[in-house]
């Protein structure tokens, strides 16, 4: 159980660097993380299952196409 924390804890840094980040800007995603995760525990469908999940509420996070939240706000109100 050591040696994929130890992996995981290396694909976490790799990830968050500036240096690599035109390397591992897809590792960002939570999908593909996820599916890393996975491969390093020895489920990868289980991590598929779980960066799928965090994906659906990453994407309602993000603001996508240039939408403010606080525009979306102010048009109702209007």
């Amino acid at each position: 159980m050591l040696i994929p924390a130890i992996l995981v804890a290396i694909l976490a840094t790799f990830s968050q660097w500036w240096f690599f980040a035109p390397v591992t800007r897809c590792m960002t995603y939570p999908l593909t993380t996820g599916l890393l995760v996975g491969i390093f525990m020895g489920d990868p469908m289980l991590g598929m299952l779980a960066g799928a999940n965090i994906q659906l509420v990453y994407l309602g996070w993000i603001n996508a196409g240039g939408v403010i939240p606080w525009l979306r706000v102010f048009m109702v109100l209007l």
